[in-house]
């Protein structure tokens, strides 16, 4: 475990990605996706980065009107 913005930042492995899980529910629902690369061609993959950057873009933009 460690520390990342004063919050646990919790080393974890499911949904096929082994990485570290923030304990943020939006953060973490983009960050699985990233569990959906392994075998996906790069059309595929583009889809994914850029849905999991409108995520996490989303999610930061929420919290600057916060």
């Amino acid at each position: 475990m460690g520390e990342a913005s004063g919050g646990p930042v919790v080393e974890a492995s499911g949904a096929g990605v082994a990485g570290v899980w923030t304990g943020e529910r939006e953060v973490d629902a983009a960050l699985a996706r990233l569990g959906e690369l392994d075998g996906a061609g790069s059309e595929e993959r583009a889809e994914v980065y850029e849905d999991v950057h409108a995520r996490l873009a989303a999610t930061l933009a929420a919290l600057d009107r916060g």
